[in-house]
């Protein structure tokens, strides 16, 4: 196949093609990404421990095509603190991520037959392990959530375990969204959005832990969300937990944190009336919730162009 392509190198096509062949994980020709010489300290897990039984140049995206981002109420958005349960419907692209069917992650449906989420939620897995709890609210109840199986795991080729730079994955679905009530695609950022945050209010939401007492971690049965104010990665405010690359990640802080099981989940600021996702939770401390300090999000317009050629497979 490399040979029937003209002006393209023929090693990274083939190392794709191996790779596919033999894991179902796709890796696909990346952006080229700084990695800092710098070592997190702490990471993020994202295990949940309960079964749910039905449960980087910069480049501009292609727009979203039709409905995405919805805002559930305008009148009363951005007014989350200290993490509140999210309403049905709220966040359409708000999904859960699992693994052999317990939920490890959150991730984002970004089209119709495609959700992103976390690197680090996806590595030393392959896409038969993996499935996705679409329009999921209450892992107590049947609520009209469908759960579909991946069809094909995109992980960027760069992601690196120890600093957690190019933490990002796209997964392909084995069908797609369409009929499924409370079920939308996020927009994905065009031209200059999510590119000047300094200081913006903006919106995290997951699965994540929601108490962390006597080393104990709680973990809900419906998702939270919090206002958290963002920051590029050259202006994150401050110096504990900082990001490794400053060109691919952006930071979060305010009077709640995303925590462990959010990771993969979205950081979305508004555009235009409607929800854009602006970063991919990475990591933070090990202790959520910490004062003054932040969380650091893989910058999605940064992936711009990987992003469309994951969804263009």
């Amino acid at each position: 196949m490399a040979d029937t392509v003209p002006d393209i190198s023929q090693v990274p096509l083939l190392e794709m093609l191996i790779n596919g062949a033999c894991s179902d994980i796709v890796f696909l020709p990346d952006e080229d990404t700084t990695i800092a010489a710098q070592t997190l300290t702490t990471t993020t897990t994202t295990t949940k421990p309960t079964t749910t039984s039905a449960t980087a140049s910069t480049a501009t995206a292609k727009p979203s095509t039709g409905t995405c981002g919805t805002v559930f109420n305008p009148e009363s958005s951005l007014r989350v603190i200290n993490g509140q349960r999210v309403a049905v419907g709220e966040y359409k692209f708000l999904v859960t991520l699992l693994k052999n069917g317990q939920v490890v992650c959150t991730a984002t449906i970004i089209d119709p037959t495609h959700v992103m989420t976390a690197a680090h939620c996806t590595v030393r897995s392959t896409a038969q392990q993996l499935s996705v709890g679409i329009a999921e609210h209450d892992f107590t109840k049947n609520d009209g959530e469908k759960i579909i199986q991946v069809k094909t795991l995109t992980q960027h080729p760069r992601y690196n375990d120890v600093q957690l730079v190019n933490d990002i994955s796209v997964l392909t679905l084995s069908q797609p969204i369409t009929g499924i009530k409370n079920a939308e695609p996020v927009c994905l950022p065009v031209n200059d959005q999510c590119m000047n945050l300094q200081g913006r209010k903006c919106i995290v939401a997951g699965w994540g832990v929601t108490s962390q007492q006597g080393g104990t971690n709680t973990y809900p049965d419906f998702p939270s969300d919090a206002s958290v104010q963002a920051y590029d990665g050259n202006s994150c405010p401050y110096r504990e937990s900082p990001p490794s690359d400053k060109n691919t990640q952006i930071c979060a802080a305010g009077e709640s944190d995303t925590c462990e099981g959010d990771s993969g989940g979205p950081l979305v600021c508004q555009y235009g009336g409607r929800w854009v996702q602006c970063g991919v939770t990475s990591y933070g401390l090990e202790e959520c919730n910490v004062k003054d300090t932040q969380g650091i999000y893989t910058k999605v317009p940064a992936y711009s162009t990987w992003i469309q050629s994951a969804l263009a497979k």
